[in-house]
């Protein structure tokens, strides 16, 4: 049963918008992958966006309009953060008062379409996903989970070059450049254009766009892990960051109990990150949170045992040879030592070490410097 506890909600500046979170995209991992593996990779996501930020924003259609919100429900989501009611890092972000007026206007709405498995327009929701919307209400309504209308003004950013050449192609651009409105947007879209193929391509350079704009008017860093075209404010305007090459595998193949331990523990390191965001900070808070997880298996000890007696034998090998045995407590006193020294190393926190150092050519930190007003 969830509690009604009053919550401390973090500073808005230390927030994050997570583009893999778009409700379209979304619906384009389920439908292109095993659910289970969809599953899995978006709660990865949200981990990373957890650890490295604290509190992560979503849209009103993320979660209403969302795959993966709406198989989980606030409960299956909290689980998979390994988070508690009252650590809950959601917070819901929207046009209009409220969330459930964002919904309401949505099912008023003929026209809407909807990204939702079971659910297609003109046809009634089934009442597993009428279920799920009302957790979602409830847990706002009660105040689990924060919701926040956005109150400045949405201007659609510059973007990346219209990526395609067609007949109306500099027409339809300039609308696009002047729709604020994602529904609207892909109206025009879809009327402009014949093949589907042509859609999907536009419809995703207009969606970056979209969701750029709406991380400039919430002051939320943006977080992408498969970027197809980045934001364009990732040069000039904003200081970017490369994740860690193994931080997402990480996060995918631990337990709940593991991400939540590995969070408990990075607290000193998340506000180091959040005084200064740099790569040495996220790679300090990232070596922390994996090395949690870092419990020794029977191989790994098998393995270290073996590589610490093998560089042993050879040092004293070496120290035989050199010395010739001609002066035996300087021998054993260096063999010891060396033995000592080689039986502490910490070959595991090594390898992690140097693990980080490797970025993600895809997993992209941009951070915002539209965070005064917030």
């Amino acid at each position: 049963m969830a509690s009604s506890a009053i919550r401390q909600y973090p500073s808005a500046a230390n927030r994050i918008l997570i583009a893999e979170m778009d409700s379209i995209a979304q619906r384009a991992r389920y439908d292109t992958k095993d659910h289970h593996v969809a599953t899995t990779e978006l709660s990865g996501m949200l981990r990373i966006g957890r650890l490295v930020s604290e509190h992560i924003l979503l849209t009103d259609a993320m979660v209403l309009d969302g795959c993966y919100f709406m198989r989980l429900g606030p409960e299956g989501v909290i689980r998979e953060l390994g988070a508690t009611e009252a650590q809950f890092p959601l917070t819901i972000t929207g046009h209009y008062s409220s969330l459930r007026e964002g919904l309401e206007v949505r099912l008023a709405n003929a026209d809407f379409v909807w990204s939702l498995e079971n659910f297609r327009l003109g046809h009634e929701a089934p009442s597993s996903i009428t279920n799920t919307w009302q957790q979602w209400l409830d847990y706002v309504e009660r105040g689990i989970v924060r919701y926040e209308q956005q109150n400045g003004q949405f201007i659609l950013p510059a973007g990346a070059r219209y990526p395609l050449r067609h007949a109306g192609a500099d027409q339809l651009q300039a609308t696009l450049d002047q729709t604020t409105g994602r529904g609207a947007a892909f109206a025009t879209i879809h009327e402009a254009l014949q093949e589907e193929s042509e859609r999907a391509r536009i419809r995703n350079w207009w969606n970056v766009r979209y969701l750029d704009g709406i991380s400039r008017v919430t002051g939320a860093d943006w977080l992408s892990f498969e970027p197809t075209d980045e934001p364009s404010r990732q040069t000039g305007e904003n200081e970017h960051i490369r994740l860690p090459k193994h931080l997402r595998t990480w996060a995918e193949s631990n337990g709940s109990a593991t991400i939540s331990l590995a969070w408990d523990q990075t607290v000193k390191q998340r506000a180091t990150l959040h005084r200064k965001k740099s790569h040495t900070a996220l790679r300090a808070l990232t070596f922390s949170a994996m090395q949690v997880s870092q419990a020794p298996t029977r191989t790994g000890v098998l393995m270290d045992a073996t590589l610490k007696v093998l560089i042993a034998l050879a040092v004293i090998t070496a120290e035989i040879i050199g010395l010739q045995v001609t002066n035996t407590i300087p021998f054993l006193s260096a063999s010891a030592l060396t033995i000592l020294v080689l039986s502490t190393f910490p070959f595991g926190s090594l390898s992690t070490l140097l693990s980080n150092l490797k970025p993600d050519r895809h997993s992209l930190l941009l951070l915002s410097r539209h965070k005064a007003d917030h």
